[in-house]
């Protein structure tokens, strides 16, 4: 149905990839059975993630809402609903929307917010900050216990925000379908850019049995339709003799062009780029015709 929608379709994402059944209902293009590296459901078997299972699906970011549609149009409007997301009051915003609902200058709330750290990506609580925490090996931080003792006020509403609700949002990739009205199980409601989503968060529809799946946007496979699409216009190809992404994928790496790519190893652009970017006439880098389809697709793809 995604294809019929207008998208490519990525060969297959995560642990899904390691299940022939997958294969066989043509959810993913790889069979794991031909591929010469063992492909375990690793994700699958992790005691650490005990949760419901999905299938990823890789699809393109400018063909979604064109997908969404398609599936709204098959399974109807009242069975495919996104998932919301809402956004909480983190330490630092807590900090400068408490200032601003107490009238304190927006200089001192930056600043204030400015001695909150982050480690590894993640913020400090304002707990931390102020108390420190022995099991993570957090000390007080002196500059902000400093001053939020001068602003006492500010410290106690930020206190209280922190960690509550303050926007929704639409789940990046989650879509659920159901066999039965949406009220059976949760609500629905329009999110500022009027998709309907579902009242319930990710967890808390597993938690009344709906199952997400997520259709990822992926910029790659754009980049690749509009390859695929200048290369049949100027007549070097049949789109329709390509039949899946997974065949592309194959005729790359046997140009030795991709020697990994649908691994997450970081080379695996640098050695598309590399031939591309010598400073040699292109006419000279590929002199077949299926070479200069492939070549031509790399060298949009990394543009």
């Amino acid at each position: 149905m995604c294809w019929d929608a207008g998208t490519l379709v990525g060969c297959g994402r995560g642990s899904g990839v390691g299940f022939l059944l997958l294969y066989i209902l043509d959810i993913i293009q790889i069979n794991p059975l031909w591929e010469k590296t063992k492909l375990y459901a690793w994700r699958f078997l992790n005691p650490d993630r005990v949760s419901v299972l999905d299938i990823d699906t890789d699809i393109e970011g400018g063909k979604r809402a064109s997908v969404l549609q398609a599936l709204r149009n098959f399974y109807g409007n009242d069975r495919v609903a996104n998932v919301v997301t809402f956004g909480t009051e983190g330490s630092k915003s807590a900090i400068q929307t408490a200032a601003r609902g107490l009238g304190i200058d927006v200089d001192v709330s930056a600043y204030i917010s400015s001695l909150i750290p982050a480690d590894r990506g993640k913020v400090r609580t304002l707990s931390e900050c102020f108390y420190g925490d022995d099991e993570k090996g957090f000390d007080p931080i002196p500059l902000f216990v400093q001053q939020m003792k001068e602003y006492p006020e500010l410290w106690e509403v930020a206190r209280k925000i922190e960690g509550l609700v303050c926007r929704v949002g639409e789940h990046a990739g989650g879509v659920i379908f159901v066999d039965e009205p949406f009220t059976k199980s949760t609500a629905l409601m329009k999110v500022p850019n009027g998709d309907i989503v579902t009242q319930f968060d990710l967890h808390d529809c597993e938690d009344v049995s709906l199952i997400k799946i997520d259709l990822l946007s992926v910029e790659c496979l754009d980049k690749i339709h509009v390859c695929l699409d200048l290369l049949a216009d100027s007549g070097l190809i049949e789109k329709e003799k390509i039949p899946s992404i997974a065949y592309f994928v194959r005729l790359l790496k046997l140009h030795l062009l991709v020697p990994a790519v649908l691994s997450t190893l970081s080379y695996s652009i640098h050695s598309v780029s590399k031939p591309i970017h010598e400073k040699r006439p292109l006419e000279n880098l590929w002199t077949s015709p299926s070479d200069t389809i492939v070549s031509t697709i790399c060298r949009l793809i990394i543009l």
